[in-house]
């Protein structure tokens, strides 16, 4: 089987949904639950709830707070096709993770499981944002 036959080999033209949104939230649970319902907006199949619960997991597993009070939550999301990115900047900054370090901006990463080239692809191009400022 060639890389370009495998189910995972980066498209060159991966679809991915974006959104950029300013969320007012008193904690991250909050914060995670307004990404999933903007997620929704790209996958309207799936589950709200289910979603941040996937978003929850993920930062009892180990937080995804980068420093630089910024935040990259991502989970793999089952029934998901393609990646979708949520870019939310904070009203204020909300304690996220171990340490309650303030956060005031994340890229949210949603992917379809099993396709790890496209979660690292999808990964990067939120680093990207975070960096760019945009």
């Amino acid at each position: 089987m060639s890389a370009g036959d495998r189910k995972d080999a980066p498209r060159a033209a991966q679809a991915t949904f974006e959104h950029t949104l300013t969320v007012r939230a008193t904690n991250r649970d909050e914060v995670l639950g307004q990404v999933a319902r903007a997620a929704r907006v790209s996958c309207p199949t799936l589950d709200a709830e289910a979603l941040a619960a996937c978003l929850r997991a993920r930062e009892v597993e180990r937080s995804t707070a980068v420093g630089g009070r910024m935040a990259l939550p991502h989970a793999a999301i089952e029934g998901l096709e393609e990646p979708v990115l949520v870019d939310v900047t904070l009203a204020r900054p909300v304690a996220w993770g171990e340490g309650g370090a303030p956060v005031e901006r994340c890229v949210a990463v949603l992917v379809p499981p099993r396709r790890p080239s496209v979660h690292l692809e999808a990964l990067a191009r939120a680093a990207r944002r975070m960096g760019a400022g945009s």
